[in-house]
């Protein structure tokens, strides 16, 4: 009869004593040591291995074929890729297993959240202090109150396998509130205990209603209101809402939203990699914003010069009183103060009721233009697209319109002398003495037509113009527009 080998059952009772400390001693770094002395489980098991076949030679039992199966040494093969695999991994990568826990990416696997809750309060130094706040993680709503006292309520959330970790990471990460002349230094200090417990901040802030407000942070979720004073925010990653403050400056690499109403000074906005969303309403200052963003721009009731500058887009005006809006397809502008710079890879454009001068690049797209009552010098161009030009009724201006690939149809009237020239067509003329009009397409179509003062909102027209129906005098603008 086959002799049966001890070496499993012993092993899976090691294992289960090693499991059964890790649950009574939880400090117990059981990732670290496994990964250290898996090489032991070969030894142990080699070595009573040698033992079985050494009793069985001396008390005169049958010896098995092999003293190490086929199946074993599969196990065996097995267990050197996966212990050398994991002594590598945490060894070389041990940040991401701190104190012997498994995270992914910086979140922790296993663990439960622990909360802490905030509450300070103190006079504020002056009616008109500087509050820096180093949020570290998490979200803050401050607002301006018409008190001299300074508050914070709130909460810390930290992950944690346990209350004592938890207490402990608490303890390490105290909220310090440090007045210094006007400033007051507001630190959570969550740096201090390592990301994969994701420490985080949930707090509510007073302040009096003359302060300004410096925040800085790795990741932040802000909410600023009534703050008559300046409101700066430096983060990797951001969404910052403001309203009925002095002015602003937003820097972030990554953000979802920017929203800001009723500005009463400048606004800066600097994406250093990706932003999506910027809505500005209401500002009095002047406005930049720069940097990638991949969703909506948004202006509206801008008061001072307006300039925005993406990898795809450039746009610069003297004045937004109505609005203007840039996605990843259209360009809208109504009611904008010029001298007006736009000049943008592949977007339709539609650019209304604007005032002085017009300067608009596209290589792609639609252009729809249909200047205010005083309007300057306009230069339109699109290297594919078609061009409609809505001129007010009874405007003095010279235009020279050119298409390399396309038609051009005279719906405004005017005695504008159009001329074909091969596979395109070129228009000229004047109406009296008046700023120059000038429109160039590549490949398109380009229609001159006469706006009304009951002309619906500003949309592009279809890419595709059909030729005027001869049996109607005059004959019609496109999709029944006048």
């Amino acid at each position: 009869m086959k002799p049966k080998s001890l070496a499993a059952p012993l092993l899976l009772i090691g294992a289960g004593v090693i499991l059964l400390l890790r649950n009574l001693w939880p400090e117990i770094p059981l990732f670290e040591i496994l990964t250290r002395y898996w090489p032991l489980v070969l030894v142990v098991w080699g070595t009573i291995r040698l033992i079985e076949v050494l009793w069985w030679h001396f008390s005169g039992r049958a010896l098995p074929a092999s003293s190490v199966s086929p199946g074993e040494w599969a196990v065996v093969i097995l267990l050197c890729l996966l212990g050398s695999g994991l002594f590598w991994g945490y060894h070389s990568y041990w940040k991401h297993w701190p104190g012997g826990r498994i995270t992914i990416r910086g979140i922790e696997i296993f663990g439960e959240s622990y909360d802490t809750p905030i509450q300070v309060e103190q006079p504020s130094p002056s009616k008109t202090p500087k509050v820096i706040l180093e949020l570290g993680r998490g979200t803050a709503r401050i607002v301006g109150v018409d008190s001299q006292s300074f508050k914070i309520t709130g909460r810390k959330t930290i992950r944690a396998l346990n209350q004592a970790d938890a207490q402990k990471a608490d303890q390490a990460t105290p909220l310090e509130i440090t007045p210094r002349g006007d400033q007051i230094f507001v630190r959570t200090n969550l740096e201090r205990v390592d990301s994969s417990q994701r420490p985080s901040v949930d707090l509510e802030v007073s302040l009096p209603k003359g302060a300004s407000l410096e925040a800085r942070a790795r990741s932040a979720d802000l909410d600023v209101t009534d703050l008559s004073g300046a409101v700066e925010v430096y983060s990797d990653q951001a969404d910052v809402r403001v309203k009925n403050i002095g002015s602003l400056k937003v820097e972030f690499s990554r953000s979802n939203v920017v929203r800001a109403t009723g500005v009463r000074g400048a606004v800066e906005i600097k994406a250093r990699s990706r932003g999506r969303d910027v809505e500005l309403e209401s500002v009095s200052g002047p406005v930049k914003v720069t940097g990638p963003y991949s969703g909506e721009l948004s202006f509206r009731e801008v008061a001072s010069p307006l300039r925005f500058k993406t990898p795809e887009t450039e746009f610069s005006a003297e004045k937004i009183a109505g609005s203007l809006r840039v996605d990843l397809s259209n360009i809208t502008a109504e009611n904008a103060t010029g001298p007006i710079r736009l000049t943008s890879k592949s977007r339709d454009v539609a650019v209304s009721e604007f005032s002085q001068s017009l300067d608009l690049t596209v290589e792609r797209g639609d252009l729809e233009i249909r200047p205010g009552a005083r309007f300057g010098r306009i230069e339109a161009r699109t290297g594919n697209g078609n061009i409609d030009f809505f001129a007010p009724p009874g405007a003095s201006f010279e235009i020279l319109a050119t298409t390399d690939r396309g038609r051009i149809e005279n719906y405004f009237g005017g005695g504008f002398k159009v001329t074909e020239r091969g596979r395109g067509s070129e228009l000229r003329g004047a109406t009296g003495s008046g700023p120059t009009v000038t429109l160039q397409t590549d490949r398109g179509a380009i229609n001159i037509l006469k706006s009304t003062s009951s002309q619906p909102s500003p949309q592009l027209l279809p890419k595709t113009i059909s030729a005027p129906d001869p049996a109607h005098n005059p004959p019609p603008a496109p999709n029944g527009k006048p």
